[in-house]
């Protein structure tokens, strides 16, 4: 890939192969001689003089350094959370899975008790009804022993 850009004050053209390696070298470069521009226009317009150091040049370089480590380990962690979320997402639906195995495997055997539970609660019914009848016919009996008792007493006396 060729490249052609203006890096002195002649505008002379300079031809640069740049190869994937290069391409921060010539972001870098293409940056400083923008900034040389400015810089000339800048002084043309107000009288000012700005100096463009190399010392300048480096610590925006660093700048950009920083904050692309600093994107990096941001993105790294949250790689990291999201990582581990979806571990816990997998362990669940493997859970999930066992479950649903072992109830399809209970299940019959859950429909068979409660219908064994079903048929005890309606002996159970029954027997209640049964024992009601009987407390009711116990009492009665109880009742008319009482009035033969106190019959007897009368009777007596």
């Amino acid at each position: 890939m060729r490249l052609t850009y203006f890096t002195d004050e002649d505008d002379a053209i300079n031809e640069v192969k740049v190869t994937q390696e290069d391409e921060i070298v010539r972001c870098a470069l293409r940056m400083h001689v923008d900034m040389q521009k400015a810089i000339k226009e800048y002084t043309k317009e107000t009288g000012h003089f700005i100096y463009l150091t190399p010392c300048t040049f480096t610590n925006l370089i660093q700048t950009f350094k920083d904050f692309y480590r600093s994107r990096v380990q941001h993105f790294t962690a949250l790689k990291r959370k999201f990582s581990a979320g979806l571990d816990k997402l997998d362990a669940t639906e493997k859970k999930v899975f066992e479950i649903q195995e072992d109830m399809d495997v209970k299940s019959p055997e859950l429909v068979e008790k409660q219908r064994r539970i079903e048929d005890i609660l309606r002996e159970l019914d029954d027997s209640t009804q049964e024992m009601e009848a009987r407390i009711k016919f116990v009492e009665e009996e109880e009742m008319a022993l009482k009035a033969t008792q106190e019959d007897a007493l009368k009777i007596k006396d």
